[in-house]
């Protein structure tokens, strides 16, 4: 009876910190987008083209989708391409701007890490600064490699956070010392990987022409089922 009690404590915990983290990107939606009007989508579009080869019959899962600015630029690409994010708000605005694009994306709501995929299913995974929000990095990394196909990639895109630029967004102090990725090198969440079985862990660098922001420029995590 103490263990059936400790596991509902256990995933009662990990519902509220989805909500948490729901809530809060469903409050950033309206302005989620100004940001992404810095970056050069047709340098991005030649990254990925780089990343990925050419677009034919491939599943690409975009996880974290927000708005959708890896899935609709993939779609735009000839992608078969799949966006799932916890925030209804962002996903909402995700579906509108493909709708105006022409564009046919499945855009889907997921509850949790847990993915409503079966084993094998994608080719590749992307995300776009979602690694930061992780709650349980590990648990999340091999339900990513559970969805995808032998020899599939993982294309992890972030930007750099340094101890001179914490700021603890909507999620409050308390939660975010939950986000053990957050002021984590690349390197060493490149060896998490690794240690939950991927394999040929590599770390890119883009150009910094891809972006006018301010922010520090972007790398991505690359490895393999």
């Amino acid at each position: 009876m103490v263990f059936l009690f400790q596991a509902v404590i256990i995933v009662e915990d990990k519902n509220n910190d989805i909500k948490t983290i729901a809530e809060c990107w469903d409050e950033l939606s309206d302005v989620f987008d100004e940001e992404h009007n810095t970056e050069n989508t047709a340098l991005w579009k030649e990254q990925l083209s780089g990343l990925l080869g050419k677009a034919g019959d491939q599943r690409v899962l975009d996880i974290g989708t927000g708005t959708g600015f890896l899935a609709i630029m993939l779609s735009q690409m000839g992608f078969n391409v799949t966006g799932v994010d916890v925030s209804e708000k962002m996903l909402s605005t995700a579906r509108s701007k493909a709708c105006k694009s022409g564009l046919e994306v499945d855009f889907r709501k997921v509850a949790d890490y847990r993915l409503p995929y079966e084993d094998g299913y994608f080719d590749c995974i992307v995300n776009s600064r979602l690694l930061w929000t992780l709650v349980s990095p590990e648990e999340t990394f091999y339900e990513w490699k559970r969805v995808l196909k032998p020899g599939g990639k993982v294309l992890s895109f972030m930007r750099p956070s340094g101890d001179t630029e914490k700021r603890s967004w909507c999620y409050g102090d308390e939660f975010e010392e939950k986000l053990t990725l957050k002021y984590m090198s690349e390197s060493r969440i490149a060896d998490i990987f690794l240690k939950c079985g991927f394999k040929g862990s590599e770390i890119l660098y883009l150009p910094e022409s891809i972006s006018t922001s301010e922010l520090p420029g972007w790398y991505c995590i690359i490895c393999e089922k």
